[in-house]
């Protein structure tokens, strides 16, 4: 049977510069995504220490990549020197949604009696993106095959064609990020019961937009950009067979899994279906009912 399976001394001004496709700084983040910050036109003398923090919600600094060293955000090494510093911050799930706070970071300059120089940036936390995966089918539950007007001494079921279409929907929640947009995918799954025929001797053939999806492959749709409020279209799967006589009722079942939303920008949080409150309408099942077989007179 075949299946388908579709984180000193300072002389210049600091400036914060967000790591992001636009090169924005992050000043709107969203719950549970981590960002990437580069602090530029530092110059320390001597060298000295550095703190990082956000002061509105949780939020962790998970990576140190240029400038600065060391593991502990409250205490890192600021090196002697010109140069830029780049960090990561992740932004708790469970921040607080419209709480707005600074990304400060300070360093002090190493040397006896060095002094202190603090640079903030206003950081506004947004709710996080949702989505929702819903699949359906235009048949059923409960499907007789197709038959024609028989003449000829021909039997009615004789090579008569069977479409069933499996609609793939989205929706989504919080996906309204200025200057943000965001991917969809999943992975869908229709397998052949067993002994449909196809259109071709013995294949059972599922199509998605006029092109043909072969057995025993992973397809994963979606990964449309979902544009602030604009529209979301739906993909459709349409499975094809010949009217099957003789065998007994079969069960076609089209799933969805693996269902994730995630922001388009390089080093973009995903976000995944919450299958708990979600998961009742992750299926459609369409059972082909049992058809008698008829030869011919003799």
């Amino acid at each position: 049977m075949k299946k388908l399976f579709y984180s000193f001394l300072m002389l210049v001004t600091l400036v914060i510069v967000a790591g992001s496709a636009k090169g924005q700084v992050n000043s709107t983040v969203i719950q549970g995504g981590t960002y990437t910050y580069t602090l530029k036109g530092i110059v320390v003398n001597t060298a000295g220490t550095a703190t990082i923090d956000f002061d509105g919600d949780a939020a962790e600094v998970i990576a140190v990549t240029a400038g600065f060293s060391g593991t502990d955000k409250t205490n890192l090494i600021a090196k002697a020197g010109s140069y830029d510093a780049t960090f990561t911050v992740h932004y708790s799930t469970s921040a607080t949604v419209g709480a707005t706070g600074n990304l400060i970071v300070t360093i002090k300059d190493g040397s006896s009696n060095g002094c202190t120089n603090t640079i903030k940036l206003n950081v506004t936390v947004l709710a996080a993106p949702t989505i929702n995966l819903a699949i359906a089918a235009d048949k059923g539950p409960q499907y007789c095959q197709t038959i024609a007007n028989t003449t000829d001494n021909t039997a009615a079921s004789k090579d008569q064609n069977n479409t069933i279409k499996f609609t793939v929907t989205p929706t989504f929640e919080n996906i309204n990020v200025s200057g943000t947009s965001f991917l969809w995918s999943y992975t869908l799954k229709l397998p052949n019961p067993s002994g449909l025929l196809g259109t071709t001797a013995g294949a059972f053939k599922v199509t998605k937009g006029g092109n043909d999806i072969t057995s025993d492959v992973i397809a994963t749709g979606g990964l449309q950009v979902v544009d602030l409020a604009s529209s979301v279209t739906s993909e459709e799967f349409t499975v094809t067979f010949y009217t099957t006589s003789g065998i007994a009722a079969q069960n076609l079942e089209g799933t969805v899994s693996n269902v994730s939303v995630r922001e388009d920008r390089t080093g973009g949080t995903t976000y995944n279906e919450n299958t708990t409150i979600n998961g009742s309408d992750n299926s459609a099942t369409v059972t082909v009912n049992a058809l008698p077989s008829i030869g011919s007179f003799q």
